[in-house]
């Protein structure tokens, strides 16, 4: 199983700031309604090398805000939203499903937070090739070497208390709920856990592949399976055999700015019994799925 990206600290893009101008703003912004409160009462939103380009959003009161580095809001559930400006890569394993990420999209998060808590977003930029389209309609074509995008193509988080991590066991499935994406999450919250019986449960018994032994390196090296983190980022359905491909970011962390991630595509058909089934996991740049 190959490692798809590893980063200890978020890589942004501040290419454009200079054309953008110098933009300030002010630290502990109060993203709440009522009076005043102690930061043991509030939860604060940390943003790792926060600008402009970033352009991290969150819900509060159901309208949608710019959470700067050190914004405060009160303790609850809140959804985040990152502008990711990236182009479709222009190559692709043809066999696999393509990532829906690499496209204009809100990249979406959320975070259940207590009083005191702090929320680390490291957010990842990449130097990636796009694809632009031409005047004609739905023609498409590489851009020219060395484009790069700017903005996130993903975004991770933490939550601590005090030096302490918090306990990491909330799914994000990326906007993605179907029946087989939930199998896939079960499966590998299982395996997050150690517990290989209930993880069991969700393989085929001609299964292929191997991510145990991923999880197990991981603990060995300090790093803990972060649910909240670990997203569905898309899903290929065929309706006549009923078999879906699934593919996940496998994230792990070991502390606010670090965190491991593998990109995985889960093949999931119904068994005799019509539940749903494993049956291989293998690297998204891999070999087809």
């Amino acid at each position: 199983m190959k490692l798809f990206r590893a980063f200890a600290t978020a890589a942004i893009f501040v290419q454009s700031i200079a054309v953008l101008g110098a933009i300030g703003y002010a630290k502990n912004l109060k993203l709440y309604d009522g009076p005043e409160r102690p930061a043991s009462e509030l939860v604060t939103i940390v943003v790792d090398g926060d600008s402009f380009l970033i352009n991290l959003s969150i819900q509060v009161n159901g309208k949608w805000v710019r959470a700067h580095s050190g914004a405060q809001v009160l303790p609850g559930t809140y959804n985040v939203s990152v502008l990711s400006m990236c182009g479709h890569p222009a190559q692709y394993p043809p066999a696999n499903p393509p990532l829906n990420y690499y496209s204009f999209f809100e990249y979406p998060d959320s975070f259940l937070a207590a009083p005191g808590d702090t929320v680390t977003f490291a957010i990842l930029g990449e130097h990636v090739p796009i694809v632009n389209e031409s005047g004609r309609k739905g023609q498409k074509f590489p851009a020219p070497p060395g484009t790069t995008c700017y903005g996130a193509s993903a975004a991770y988080h933490t939550i601590t208390k005090g030096s302490a991590l918090e306990p990491d066991d909330v799914h994000n499935n990326g906007g993605i709920s179907t029946p087989a994406a939930i199998a896939v999450l079960k499966y590998l919250e299982a395996i997050g856990r150690a517990d290989q019986v209930a993880a069991g449960a969700y393989l085929a018994t001609d299964f292929k592949g191997d991510i145990a032994t991923a999880f197990s390196q991981m603990r060995k090296s300090g790093f803990r399976f972060s649910a909240s983190n670990t997203k569905i980022l898309g899903e290929q359905a065929d309706p006549i055999s009923g078999v879906s491909r699934v593919v996940a970011d496998v994230t792990f962390t070991s502390g606010p700015l670090s965190f491991k991630v593998y990109q995985e595509v889960f093949t999931v058909r119904s068994d005799e019994s019509g539940a749903l089934k494993i049956s291989r996991i293998v690297d998204w740049w891999g070999p087809g799925a």
